[in-house]
């Protein structure tokens, strides 16, 4: 389970539940605090490696959040952190929490149902919404057929087209087609569009106001990607699961699909993911006590959210490709081990 570090507690009687809520945690409502530099974890000097390190990495902002305050918020260049920004596939983490909370509210029965349930001429009708989650359709997904989609006025009909070139739940294959498919069986389950059903139940809880999020001509918003939110709004999302899905005295998303979304879904090898959600190498969290449940979103061009528990820490880091790719697997282990040698 994820672990985060703990304030003196209070109960408090909500809806009928009674929720733990940490006094003293500190909270985006409405605006960020910024915690001064004398209450800082580190100097500027200390923190000038990691700066010139993003920079050379071609960053446009590094934001830093610690104990629900900003510790550090820096742009590279003339882009503002509260400029939105386009967060390509680490939009998939957000359908992802979608997911678990469509799943509390009922309008989703398992993620072991079949998508048939919804998509019934579906030709991986026995795939389950675990499947999804985890990119293993069985679809075929490349560049060409990526294209191919987007000039597509129905891109639920151009998904339908393709033939499937392995069983459902067989193996990984990283995918656009699986999150949009995700998109399309809540639009189903919730009778609306994928960013209105996020707009009720995600952004507005938490006080995201930046968020825009595309999809076809016929509405079909795109779950893997084409959503653009502020360094600000992503961070909260980030916080949002630091604290195990709840929001101050609300339990936005259930701590369990927290839990169980941000864990390695794979027994062997690469790669190291949940339900749209990244895990460092297993010898990388491992080599530092600090690591251990650390989870991030990733995208194109190195867009991630990164979430470290046994820190109490968020970091967003927006920009361009880093010269170390495959991001996730290069420039985020580097990030954050140049990072832990700053801290005290």
């Amino acid at each position: 389970m994820m672990t985060r570090l703990r304030f003196l507690s209070a109960l408090v009687l909500v809806g009928g539940a009674v929720l733990k809520v940490d006094a003293g945690e500190s909270w985006p409502i409405p605006d960020w605090e910024i915690i001064q530099p004398g209450e800082r974890r580190f100097g500027e000097e200390d923190i000038s490696p990691v700066l010139r390190f993003a920079e050379e990495q071609n960053s446009d902002s590094l934001l830093i959040v610690h104990g629900g305050r900003i510790e550090l918020e820096h742009s590279f260049g003339d882009r503002s952190p509260n400029e939105p920004h386009a967060l390509a596939s680490a939009a998939k983490s957000l359908t992802s929490l979608l997911v678990g909370i469509a799943l509390a509210d009922g309008v989703l029965p398992s993620i072991d149902a079949p998508i048939s349930t919804w998509l019934p001429d579906s030709r991986i009708g026995d795939a389950t919404l675990a499947d999804l989650l985890t990119m293993r359709s069985g679809l075929p997904y490349d560049r060409k057929l990526q294209v191919g989609m987007h000039r597509s006025p129905d891109w639920l009909a151009y998904i339908s087209e393709q033939e499937p070139i392995r069983a459902p739940g067989e193996r990984f294959l990283y995918s656009g087609f699986d999150p949009i498919l995700i998109s399309a069986i809540l639009q189903k389950a919730t009778g609306r569009p994928l960013d209105e059903f996020a707009n009720e139940k995600l952004f507005q809880p938490l006080g995201i106001t930046s968020a825009t999020w595309e999809g076809d001509e016929r509405g079909l918003i795109n779950g893997g990607s084409q959503l653009d939110l502020t360094a600000h709004d992503f961070a909260r999302i980030g916080l949002l699961c630091l604290r195990e899905g709840r929001w101050r005295d609300r339990q936005i998303v259930p701590a369990d699909w927290i839990e169980r979304s941000t864990a390695n879904q794979f027994e062997t090898g690469w790669p190291w993911y949940g339900y749209y959600w990244w895990k460092l190498p297993a010898d990388t969290e491992g080599s530092d006590p600090r690591l251990a449940g650390c989870c991030f979103a990733s995208g194109a061009g190195g867009q991630h959210l990164i979430i470290l528990p046994r820190l109490d820490t968020v970091i967003v880091r927006f920009g361009e490709n880093p010269k170390l790719l495959p991001s996730g697997q290069k420039f985020v282990p580097e990030l954050l081990n140049r990072f832990l040698r700053i801290l005290p």
